[in-house]
């Protein structure tokens, strides 16, 4: 059975370039759409989906560019919540773009056996294999994203597994930001509240 374990609508209103973007989108009254380059297009608004991938770079997977800025990219499921530059990666096969409906899947799996514990600074896998697709669908002006695993997660990993989405932190320093029903601002330090998770490591309290 094929369980989901996230499914994201994304609006696309971060900051003033995006309320921009939104703005030119909403006055001409055009909707995202995938061009003849395989990806989602709107007046001052692209969006890439694993075009290309290199999560080492913080780059690729879902990708955000909003009025020629790169403001979010490398979204993709990652095996914990702040993944560094040698943290485990998945390998991606065959991406299936369907302009007419407005849809752009792509297949994935851990461990990726080209970079397992092979190669200079070898990256070490944790002993999980499972097989999973991403897939958005555009929905007007926004971005339906879902992802479906193959199997069930082992117990052990029900919590850790995620969807990562990173922000480019140069565009955001001083910005505010609604979410959750909060305001809040973006600092330029990671100063706050920190909190142990179950491997023993700190982590940002969200």
């Amino acid at each position: 059975m094929i369980k989901p374990i996230c499914s994201l609508v994304l609006p696309f209103l971060f900051l003033s370039p995006s309320t921009v973007a939104f703005s030119q989108a909403k006055q001409q009254g055009t909707s995202l759409r995938i061009n003849d380059q395989g990806y989602y297009e709107a007046p001052g608004l692209n969006i890439m989906m694993f075009d290309d991938f290199y999560p080492e770079g913080h780059q690729g997977g879902l990708t955000i560019v909003q009025c020629g800025r790169r403001l979010a990219a490398n979204g993709d499921v990652r095996l914990e919540p702040t993944p560094g530059q040698w943290s485990p990666v998945p390998a991606v096969g065959k991406r299936q773009v369907d302009k007419n409906r407005g849809t752009i899947a792509v297949e994935l799996w851990y461990p990726d056996s080209s970079k397992n514990r092979k190669g200079f600074n070898p990256i070490v896998y944790p002993d999980l294999t499972f097989k999973y697709s991403i897939k958005t669908l555009a929905v007007g002006k926004s971005i339906r994203l879902t992802v479906d695993l193959e199997k069930p997660l082992p117990e052990g990993w029900a919590n850790k597994v995620g969807f990562n989405l990173e922000l480019f932190p140069g565009d955001y320093f001083g910005e505010h930001y609604r979410m959750d029903g909060r305001i809040g601002m973006f600092p330029r330090q990671a100063n706050g509240p920190m909190t142990m998770d179950g491997d023993g490591s700190l982590q940002s309290v969200p």
